[in-house]
């Protein structure tokens, strides 16, 4: 009732008692379940080395007294801390040999908690298809045992899961499916665990309103529970809404060409201040309750912010402290995202050889953890890199790779946009004829998604194809037919190079009907 009410002090208090009794009676068993629920007291207040040291002394007390119930419990609980602090392997091991234990004593509740604990794993570490059957067959055991708060828990993972997977609808009804049981049961750490998975799920669309105020929520229901994980996470979660408003703001005035420079406007320069003070605060907390991977994201966050305030060094320093942070526990996606930020910071920074090292690694990273729309990100950048290198066989490569990604899973808008890409590097390569199959496969896409502008593009490398080959009045046609659709959409600099292209084709086609009339007069 204690541990439910949150009230710590005195719940540590009975424990204590308990503990003290238990251990002048020499009554192991009293003393294991002392130290269980001890354990897990600290734990749920993210006090992971006292909690560590009591559950790992309760599961030696309870395989001495023959307490297979208790040692399944004590051994769940360790995968919860270990889970907590990145360490995904420690905690896979130990909710597997939870589960060996319940399975054989038959507790149904146990196999739940400890077939969910495995799910959270899998999907920490990118194996979504894994994580959903595990969360589905413990949420299907949860269901006919009647456990509501087990039926809400898993309805939370899932929830996350969908959210990675982008499937935003989904990942949202669940959640409120969730919310809807913990208000019934008077669950508040899982109410808080829901507001802000919701969150997450309203950042990843930009409803910036929406995300803050769920994590506002979140950040109080876990301060009022003592909750010290919980309210850093909530705390990093309102430092990227700060920070992406913050960006959203630059990006508007840019395109209305009032922005002149990031942070130059104190509106706009409050909200990156409030994303680093939101992002320090919770490094403190990460910091002193021992969770390395909170303040690796918290770094990687900071870098982030002081990239866009123009303070790289700082960005670059802060990016290497989560790298050497993610070095501590199980954090390969994190490190490759980081690797990518990194890699991006020194590519704007014209610092191509660095650049390109930390995108390689990353993508190396990304290739292991088997996420194929994970590599999406670092070939663009490589991409780039190469380009400002004029690298073109490089370029080529890895935008055919890219081109075959996006194919595969029908990312049809960027993967017209890699095609036009594509052409261009085969006009510079002058191989005119492969240059013509992608613009006009490109060109295809556009016209079956509406995409009118991106179709101007196409066409302007289309028409440049075609000049290469001598078919000057085809090519003269593609930019005349471009030109009109920049001028549609104001894009004067559009505008201007299918002038330039027609004009070109016309002088050419000219000069060749001289040619071809003094050829003809001979």
């Amino acid at each position: 009732m204690y541990e439910q009410q949150r009230d710590g002090e005195t719940a540590n208090l009975y424990y204590q008692l308990g503990l003290n009794a238990a251990t002048r009676t020499r009554n192991k068993a009293g003393k294991a379940s002392a130290l269980l629920c001890l354990g897990d007291l600290y734990r749920l207040r993210s006090k992971y080395p006292e909690a560590e040291q009591a559950l790992t002394d309760a599961h030696k007390l309870y395989s001495c007294v023959g307490g297979d119930w208790g040692a399944a419990a004590a051994l769940g609980r360790l995968g919860l801390i270990y889970y907590s602090l990145s360490k995904y392997g420690e905690a896979e091991k130990m909710f597997t040999e939870a589960n060996e234990i319940n399975s054989r004593i038959g507790d149904d509740i146990g196999v739940a908690h400890s077939i969910e604990g495995l799910g959270d794993v899998y999907l920490a570490r990118s194996k979504h298809r894994e994580a959903e059957k595990a969360f589905t067959e413990a949420h299907e055991i949860y269901s006919r045992i009647g456990h509501d708060m087990g039926v809400a828990n898993t309805l939370i993972s899932l929830g996350r899961l969908y959210g990675q997977q982008s499937s935003f609808f989904n990942a949202e009804h669940v959640l409120m499916e969730a919310r809807s049981i913990q208000s019934h049961i008077g669950d508040d750490n899982g109410t808080a665990l829901t507001v802000y998975g919701l969150g997450d799920i309203y950042r990843a669309q930009s409803k910036h309103h929406e995300a803050e105020k769920a994590f506002t929520e979140a950040h109080e229901i876990f301060s009022r529970i003592g909750n010290n994980l919980g309210v850093a996470n909530a705390l990093t979660g309102l430092g990227q809404i700060y920070h992406s408003q913050a960006r959203s703001q630059a990006a508007e005035k840019a395109s209305y060409k009032i922005y002149c420079a990031v942070g130059s406007d104190t509106a706009n320069r409050n909200e990156f201040q409030a994303a680093e003070k939101a992002f320090n605060d919770a490094y403190k907390i990460y910091s002193a309750i021992g969770v390395h991977n909170g303040t690796g994201n918290v770094f990687r966050c900071l870098g982030m912010v002081y990239s866009h305030l123009g303070r790289y060094d700082e960005a670059e320093v802060s990016f290497h402290k989560a790298l050497a942070a993610y070095e501590l526990v199980d954090g390969a996606n994190s490190r490759a995202q980081t690797l990518l930020a990194l890699g991006g910071l020194m590519y704007d920074l014209q610092r191509y050889r660095e650049a390109e090292e930390a995108v390689t690694e990353a993508l190396a990273i990304i290739i292991s953890l088997r996420d194929e729309r994970g590599q999406v990100g670092p070939l663009l950048i490589l991409w780039r890199i190469f380009a400002f290198q004029s690298r073109h066989n490089d370029q080529m490569n890895a935008l055919m790779q890219l081109e075959a990604l996006l194919s595969r899973h029908g990312e049809d808008r960027l993967r017209a946009e890699t095609l036009i890409n594509l052409g261009q590097v085969h006009i510079t390569l002058r191989l005119y004829q492969e240059a013509e199959e992608y613009c006009l496969l490109a060109q295809a896409i556009c016209l079956s998604l509406q995409m009118t502008h991106q179709e101007a593009n196409a066409l302007l490398g289309l028409g440049a194809s075609y000049l290469g080959q001598d078919r000057y009045g085809e090519g003269e046609e593609c930019f005349a037919r471009a030109g009109v659709i920049f001028a549609i959409f104001g894009d004067e600099e559009g505008e201007a190079k299918a002038s330039d292209g027609s004009m070109f084709a016309m002088a050419w086609s000219r000069a060749r009907s001289v040619i071809q009339g003094e050829r003809s007069q001979i």
